[in-house]
């Protein structure tokens, strides 16, 4: 077969990018920079016995405390005796579910054993996953580590929202042994912690806990320096701050800053004054020209050499902030390479109140001068929220017009959403394209409901709307809603939208080969092969592709090969998923989404050729990231090898957890063929052990899914044969051929006009079943021996294997009348394979499911209890063995199998 042109290089318009989320902020997943002159504190390093031995350790204090200081001599106090530490420091802008959930999951990978996050690097956007199925993967991750994990969020006063605290709620219900949280606040936390501190699990610590003794203020005065002339007065320092340590530093810096430091302690009042009084006092000591600095940088949430050039018009802002540095006047280092720095709080909002009653200084014009600054350098989110301070709204709404599009092209989700929230009232300035946007990125995390309504919303305005932009807008909502409606199933409405719209397109980068893309889809689905393989190659821009480009490329390779694997050509499907897989391969860390979209097909394509082994390890590698992001057969196919192949293992439990698993996704998703497909599934088990009871129920569940879909839509025709198929099934089990064989024909006859060969094969093995109960053997013979002419040619096995009665009776009578017939003796190979080959139900052997050679008796059956959901303590249990034991065969199994987690060993043993 010729295979279809994938892209042209001519055109210069792009393509839709994979779901994927912006990059994240390395430096908030590590422990920050430690500031010089820290004072060592061995009394409250002994509060570490009782962390080790807790679950939750809050640190709570107004700023100005040494929280983050004090924490991190417990990182490193932790990570010097083995401990793995996880690190998450919270800003405002992540107080949404989602970015919360991603940092989380990146400050957590490192103690996981995965690769630490680089400055570069995206994670996928998991809008429409279960909130408890997403954090049930976390928790799984880490209760497979060996040795206790200490996570650390920092400032977790700024994420408010109820969702967060929801999150946190279940982590702690749910945490593995080994897991242990300390958080630090500003506030308390808004959490029932009455049934954890029952248990003895929270340790707190408070804000007194927190103050400098004597002796902690005598070595701070040490430090700075003044170990002769007044370190003495360190009692007296004490008295007046109350060992409040943002006090005290403000008035050691307040003494280098004066030339005659006792006499500024002998003027010094008996009791604190505000440490506002400090902090100007401290100023007042310094140089005029590094006071006039610190008030124009100030007003950025971080400071770098080419910012605070601009901003205070001096020629060197790299040698001024290392100035700061040196004098230890409240400014740290926020990454290693020493590019960024950040204020203290407090002497940052010190600062902001000060330049807003001082006259002549316009603070806008710094705000307006910053927002060009980092518009300058392309960190917009920074540039709009100075430009809304500035009270540059339009500004602000123009920048987010220009990009809002190309970031929703290079899948940069979370971004929108902050901008969403600086916006806020300003938002009804210009509505309609930052909502048509916002809906685009919720295609893009596959929040297909959330994206329609609002999506529905942007129509109705445009109806009466009489701006000049409108045909264009409404021809661009017409794209979004094709690629919602495809996303969510309904191929046929999809396409026709798709036509019109390329009709007539707008001059968007990418949107006409998302558009391309909608109409392959509907042309895959509805099993229209000859107009799938003449659609126009996907138009590139000129310069070469773009990751965008690059993703259309990959998408359309994943539906030409599931077209393949459907008709039955598999050598040729996998040919084009393999070409997807090197795709999103040479792009590196950035191509891990792309090159695991082909993978699910490509699995099934080895498994349907008995190349089992090789169809685990495939799905294995990419498991994780398909359930989270991957397309709607993307997550059907993962879930569906790793349950079969559970099943082959004897891991019924298992293979029932999945299913779950994949249906909780679908029903977020609102994938009305996937949770039909997985409930099929189910059905086929439940035939296969006989719990006929359970399978009923399921069938008629599986009906009133069939009656709830409109049947004007493709995927009700889907459903209903799925229905038709479970009771058919039914029928074979009980032993009502004749029942099942009127369904089934009619089923057989629909595969073979739509040139499915695999849904042939697999109607026809259940059709010949059949008539073999009613006693029809020689119709069986014909058609059987027929479907494994077929078979042989395409080198499909599974599809006649995996049936809900036996068909080694069915197989061997094949061979006896193939062989008085004169069947070719390719033929007569392939049936006696298929006596060979074991069989989809509990108890075989698998047929080299697992390498199990390469472990011990005792790892094996670690590793099949993995794979039944047990915990360690379960499995210690089972065992007779302590939890560190299984721990300590972990880490042997892992390696062996070449795995990384829990996770990933059991879908290997899947």
């Amino acid at each position: 077969m010729m295979r279809a042109p994938i892209v042209e290089l001519n055109p210069p318009i792009g393509g839709r990018m994979a779901s994927q989320a912006p990059p994240l902020l390395s430096v908030k997943t590590r422990p920050p920079w430690r500031s010089r002159g820290v004072i060592l504190r061995p009394r409250l390093d002994g509060y570490l016995d009782v962390i080790r031995n807790r679950l939750l350790t809050t640190l709570i204090a107004p700023p100005g405390f040494g929280k983050t200081t004090l924490a991190l001599s417990w990182v490193d106090a932790l990570a010097g005796d083995g401990g793995r530490v996880a690190w998450l420091s919270l800003s405002p802008e992540d107080n949404e579910l989602e970015r919360f959930l991603n940092y989380l999951e990146a400050a957590v990978a490192p103690a996981c054993g995965k690769p630490a996050m680089h400055g570069d690097a995206r994670l996928p956007a998991t809008f429409s996953v279960p909130l408890e199925t997403r954090l049930g993967w976390l928790l799984e991750e880490l209760g497979d580590v060996s040795g206790s994990v200490f996570l650390f969020l920092d400032d977790y006063h700024v994420v408010t929202h109820p969702q967060i605290g929801r999150a946190l709620s279940f982590l702690l219900r749910h945490a593995p042994e080994n897991l242990h949280l300390v958080i630090l606040s500003r506030e308390s936390l808004a959490l029932n912690l009455d049934p954890l501190r029952a248990r003895d699990g929270v340790f707190d610590i408070g804000a007194s806990a927190l103050l400098f003794d004597v002796g902690e203020t005598e070595l701070l005065l040490q430090k700075g320096e003044f170990i002769s002339s007044v370190s003495d007065e360190a009692p007296a320092l004490h008295t007046l701050t109350g060992g409040w340590i943002a006090a005290l530093r403000a008035a050691v810096a307040t003494l280098r800053s004066h030339g005659s430091p006792e006499q500024y302690l002998r003027r010094l009042p008996a009791t604190l004054r505000p440490i506002s009084t400090l902090f100007t006092d401290l100023l007042e000591g310094l140089p005029q020209d590094l006071v006039v600095f610190l008030e124009r940088v100030c007003i950025t949430g971080r400071q770098c050499a080419g910012l605070a050039e601009v901003l205070s018009g001096c020629a060197n802002g790299q040698a001024m902030l290392e100035q700061l540095e040196h004098l230890r006047l409240f400014i740290d280092r926020q990454d290693d390479r020493g590019s960024w720095f950040v204020f203290h709080p407090l002497f940052r909002e010190f600062l902001e109140l000060r330049i807003r009653s001082r006259a002549g200084l316009d603070v806008r014009a710094l705000h307006r001068s910053a927002s060009r600054w980092f518009a300058a350098e392309a960190l917009w989110s920074e540039a709009i929220h100075h430009a809304l301070v500035a009270g540059d709204v339009d500004q602000a709404l123009g920048w987010i017009e220009a990009h809002a599009m190309v970031l929703v092209g290079d899948g940069d989700i979370l971004t929108l959403l902050s901008w969403e929230r600086q916006l806020g009232a300003n938002l009804v300035a210009s509505p309609i394209r930052l909502r048509l946007a916002f809906s685009w990125a919720l295609c893009l995390a596959m929040d297909s409901d959330r994206a329609l309504a609002l999506l529905g919303g942007v129509e109705a305005e445009l109806e009466t709307r009489s701006a000049p932009d409108r045909g264009m807008l409404q021809r661009e909502s017409k794209a979004l809603r094709a690629v919602l409606l495809s996303e969510k199933g309904d191929y046929e409405a999809a396409s026709l939208l798709a036509n019109q719209y390329l009709r007539d397109p707008v001059e968007q980068p990418w949107v006409p080969n998302a558009i391309l893309n909608v109409i392959a889809g509907a042309h895959l689905h509805t099993g229209r092969w000859d107009q799938l393989y003449v659609l126009p190659p996907l138009p590139l821009e000129p310069n070469g592709p773009r990751l965008r480009d690059r993703t259309s490329m990959v998408y359309r390779l994943c539906i030409l090969g599931l077209a393949e694997y459907r008709q039955g050509h598999l050598e040729e499907a996998v040919g084009y998923l393999e070409e997807g897989i090197a795709l999103g391969a040479s792009l590196g860390a950035r191509g891990d989404v792309l090159k695991a979209l082909p993978a699910p097909t490509l699995a099934l394509v080895r498994y349907e050729q008995g190349r089992l082994p090789e169809a685990k390890r495939i799905n294995a590698e990419h498991f994780e990231i398909n359930r989270r992001v991957g397309p709607i057969d993307g997550l059907s196919g993962c879930y569906r090898i790793a349950a079969r192949m559970a099943r082959m293992q004897g891991q019924s439990v298992r293979a029932r957890t999945l299913l779950d698993d994949a249906e909780r996704i679908a029903s977020a998703r609102g994938w009305n063929r996937v949770t039909a497909a997985v409930c099929l599934e189910k059905i086929r088990y439940l035939l296969l052990d006989h719990r006929m009871a359970e399978a009923d129920a399921h069938i008629e569940r599986l009906d009133g899914l069939a009656s709830a879909v409109e049947k004007s839509r493709l995927e009700s025709a889907d459903i209903r044969r799925e229905a038709v198929l479970a009771k058919a099934w039914r029928n074979l089990v009980e032993g009502a051929g004749d029942r099942a064989a009127s369904s089934l024909d009619a089923l057989l006859d629909t595969a073979k006009v739509t040139g499915k060969l695999l849904d042939e094969l697999s109607v026809g093995t259940s059709l010949a079943l059949a008539w073999m109960q009613v006693g029809r053997d020689s119709d069986a013979m014909t058609l059987f021996l027929g479907l494994c002419r077929k078979a042989q040619a395409a080198g499909a096995v599974r599809s006649i294997l995996d049936q809900t009665v036996a068909t080694d009776d069915l197989v061997r009578s094949a061979i006896v009348q193939g062989a008085a017939t004169g069947e070719s003796a390719a033929v007569l190979a392939f049936m006696e394979r298929l006596v060979a080959v074991a069989p989809d139900r509990p108890g075989s052997t698998g047929a080299g499911v697992v390498e199990a050679e390469s472990l011990s008796p005792r790892e094996t059956r670690i590793l099949q209890l993995i794979s039944q959901g047990l915990s360690n303590k379960e499995i210690a249990r089972n065992l007779g063995v302590t939890a560190e034991t299984v721990k300590s065969h972990l880490k042997k199994i892992y390696p062996k199998l070449g795995v990384q987690n829990r996770t990933q060993a059991a879908a290997r043993q899947a």
